[in-house]
């Protein structure tokens, strides 16, 4: 499963830089994840595969939104 999504993701790679989008790839939730979490400020979009090996999807989703919205208000709370 992991090979046929990184394959579907790396397809849609030059597509997504061609408009001037950096592109990151995870095989798993666990990785998206952590992308995420270290580069929150940088995301306007996520493109999720329906199926995940290591999560459901709507977990992935919940646990997304908690690190944006945390991102958010330490930006916010942030002074300048």
């Amino acid at each position: 499963m992991a090979s046929y999504m990184t394959r579907r993701a790396i397809s849609a790679r030059p597509s997504c830089q061609l408009e001037g989008c950096q592109v990151h790839t995870a095989a798993t939730g666990r990785e998206a994840l952590e992308l995420v979490a270290t580069n929150a400020h940088m995301y306007s979009l996520c493109l999720i595969d329906a199926v995940l090996p290591d999560i459901e999807l709507a977990l992935l989703f919940s646990r997304i939104s908690e690190i944006v919205i945390l991102a958010v208000r330490q930006c916010k709370s942030t002074p300048g």
